[in-house]
């Protein structure tokens, strides 16, 4: 199915010979697929406005589970409770440099490394 926005024909996704894929329906640029490797095993990929890839989640040969993450400052993970507060976080900083923060129910820092 194409969606024609103003003269331009534009792809919305689904399956193609790759896989599952979800396109930007304002330009067409794919912006998060499914697949299964020609290992058999699952991949997820989201992709950024530039085409890049800053998170990946797949199952490697070993078994192994593996999320990344990579992108500007601020890129990582966030935890939160049932009330959506901050409990930790583990990011990269101004310098590309990683930290990790642990946080009380009340919201103050309780750890930090480095």
């Amino acid at each position: 199915m194409l969606l024609v926005l103003g003269a331009q024909a534009v792809d919305p996704g689904g399956f193609d010979h790759e896989g599952f894929a979800v396109r930007d329906p304002r330009d067409g640029r794919e912006v998060f697929r499914v697949l299964v490797t020609t290992g058999g095993r699952p991949l997820l990929a989201m992709y950024d406005v530039d085409g890049d890839q800053p998170i990946g989640v797949r199952i490697d040969p070993d078994g192994a589970s593996v999320v990344r993450l990579s992108g500007n400052p601020g890129t990582g993970l966030v935890l939160q409770d049932r009330e959506a507060r901050v409990r930790a976080r583990f990011q990269l900083d101004e310098r590309g440099d990683v930290f990790l923060v642990i946080f009380d129910q009340e919201g103050r820092q309780v750890w930090r490394a480095p």
